[in-house]
């Protein structure tokens, strides 16, 4: 019971994420930014949008399906940021982050969550995420995430 409620969750967190990213996101015709980028999400679909977003940024994306991966890629590639679900199997983002900081990585973290209490937020600070990104994925709060952690594109002049 409990993985049909987490499945219809993830469905209608997918739905408004498409819904919410299309107009916004797709107009972006030319590259922003440069750089790699690490994005653990368990769910499929959100994997399919989120880089597909930040590939219109001009970014190279590799994803991680679960916290247990997040972490092995993180060790073992260079990447100018992390995205980090919180809610992951093997381990979650919290967990995955803190075994990161243990082994000395040193890569920005951001955490990504539905979840947009305030409470939530600070878990996430306290925990050792350097930003918070709230999904459904908005434009302008990934942006400035990116200027953050990531290599601006500079146009010819």
């Amino acid at each position: 019971m409990e993985d049909v409620c987490r499945y219809q969750k993830e469905q209608k967190e997918l739905e408004q994420i498409s819904r919410k990213s299309k107009p916004s996101f797709h107009s972006q015709s030319k590259a922003l930014f440069s750089g790699k980028v690490l994005v653990a999400e368990d769910n499929e679909g959100c994997q399919i949008i989120i880089k597909k977003i930040l590939e219109r940024f001009g970014l190279q994306v590799v994803l991680a399906d679960d916290g247990a991966e997040a972490v092995e890629k993180a060790e073992s590639e260079k990447f100018d940021v992390i995205f980090m679900d919180l809610r992951m199997p093997f381990f979650d983002g919290l967990q995955a982050t803190a075994i990161l900081q243990k082994r000395g990585v040193e890569i920005p973290i951001v955490a990504m969550s539905a979840d947009v209490s305030e409470s939530q937020r600070e878990i996430c600070k306290e925990a050792g995420f350097n930003d918070y990104l709230p999904k459904p994925l908005e434009r302008q709060s990934l942006q400035a995430i990116l200027e953050r952690y990531c290599n601006k594109v500079e146009s010819p002049a």
